[in-house]
């Protein structure tokens, strides 16, 4: 028996299952890095869960609604985050869109239609808000991460529910709701 291959062998062996262990601990922890270097900050910033004659969708019909805010200074794709009504229900993955339609400007606002008619386009959920109140949460592209939630209750006809200001914890009722533009 030749013991000098078997030690060879065992030393690359065990150099291997020690590289690929360092290689494996190396990106994990630029994975680590990179999530907590791309923090998101959004806000779910009003809401309509009983639209019947305030604000149509680009298609004239009155569907329920609810408004990001992106506060920071770079615009913000939500391609891939997840938005649901409850921890425990289903995860609705926001889709790609050919055009730059889920690109939430900074200090800007984008609507998202809860009408469970996606196929309207990206921005159509395949959700709807319930007008006697629940939750929303919008969650970030690892299926995991809250990235704001709001929980709200009865709502009445064409009366917004949103932060006051835009992107605040103070929140207030709106006869006059403003989707796509700042709380008033």
């Amino acid at each position: 028996m030749n013991y000098n291959y078997l030690l060879i062998k065992n030393i690359k062996t065990r150099s291997l299952v020690l590289l690929t262990l360092l290689l494996g601990f190396s990106i994990l922890s630029c994975e680590d890095e990179r999530e907590t270097n791309t923090k998101v900050s959004l806000f779910i910033n009003e809401l309509l869960a009983k639209n019947d004659n305030c604000c149509p969708d680009e298609l004239g019909e009155y569907d329920d609604w609810f408004e990001l805010y992106n506060p920071g200074d770079k615009d913000i794709n939500i391609e891939g985050m997840y938005v649901t009504d409850s921890p425990g229900n289903e995860l609705y993955k926001i889709p790609s869109s050919s055009s730059n339609a889920m690109t939430i400007p900074s200090k800007g606002y984008l609507v998202l239609w809860c009408d469970k008619e996606s196929e309207q386009g990206a921005n159509h959920l395949e959700m709807k808000l319930k007008t006697e109140g629940e939750y929303i949460f919008l969650i970030d592209t690892d299926s995991v991460t809250i990235i704001d939630s709001v929980s709200f209750g009865m709502q009445e006809a064409d009366i917004s529910f949103g932060r006051s200001p835009d992107g605040a914890d103070n929140w207030e009722l709106f006869s006059v709701p403003t989707p796509g533009r700042p709380n008033k």
